[in-house]
């Protein structure tokens, strides 16, 4: 009996070890799309305060998404809708012509920021985003993102770099990569400025994002 006791106990230990020490030599990288290339070359101005290597990245996708592009569609004008509702060319429109209703607009950066590691072990890089879309929701974009990986690490939103006062959005996903978290509806975003990466079990606090 005291073998069996000992033999679970053992298992047990190990299977609690493995849960907390595996994700320190494991990575696991999320790319997810958004915001798109095509956003970005109508509003340049959704770029303005992204950190630098995240610029870049999206101007490789905005020049290689244009040079996919049929020559057609760089050089001849878009069609216009007349009064009768029917597609035309510009020369057919009139002073007196309906009004074509705008799209609604892309989304727009709020605030964006930096990782960096809490110490030399807790390590990270990349940029953090925060969007308002066109519906009026909020998004926190992860971008370029790497982070030393750690057992159930959360993704919040705090005042300074308190997790006390802070909101968690999600798990997560993979310490590495691109990703994206909604923020709650009813969050009022200016009351926090930075992103924390915590780790729950521990109550460690493995990378901040100071939001600009």
């Amino acid at each position: 009996m005291k073998k069996y006791i000992y033999a679970m106990t053992v298992i047990a230990l190990g299977v609690a070890a493995w849960y907390l020490g595996s994700p320190l030599f494991l990575n696991r990288e999320i790319n997810e799309a958004f915001p798109t290339a095509d956003m970005l070359a109508h509003d340049p101005s959704l770029m303005e305060g992204m950190p630098p290597e995240q610029l870049e990245m999206m101007r490789e996708d905005i020049m290689d998404a244009a040079a996919t592009m049929p020559d057609s569609m760089m050089s001849e004008p878009m069609p216009m809708m007349n009064n009768e509702g029917m597609m035309g060319d510009e020369s057919g429109m009139s002073g007196n012509s309906t009004e074509v209703p705008q799209e609604p607009a892309g989304p727009t950066a709020l605030g964006s920021g930096t990782f960096t590691g809490r110490d030399s072990f807790h390590q990270a890089s990349g940029g953090a985003t925060l969007y308002r879309l066109a519906d009026g929701s909020s998004v926190l974009r992860l971008e370029n993102f790497s982070v030393t990986n750690g057992p159930d690490l959360r993704v919040l939103l705090a005042r300074g770099s308190d997790p006390a006062q802070s909101i968690e959005l999600a798990a997560l996903k993979g310490n590495r990569g691109n990703q994206n978290y909604p923020v709650p509806a009813g969050t009022d975003i200016s009351r926090y400025d930075s992103v924390i990466i915590y780790c729950k079990p521990f109550h460690v606090i493995f990378a901040t994002a100071e939001m600009r």
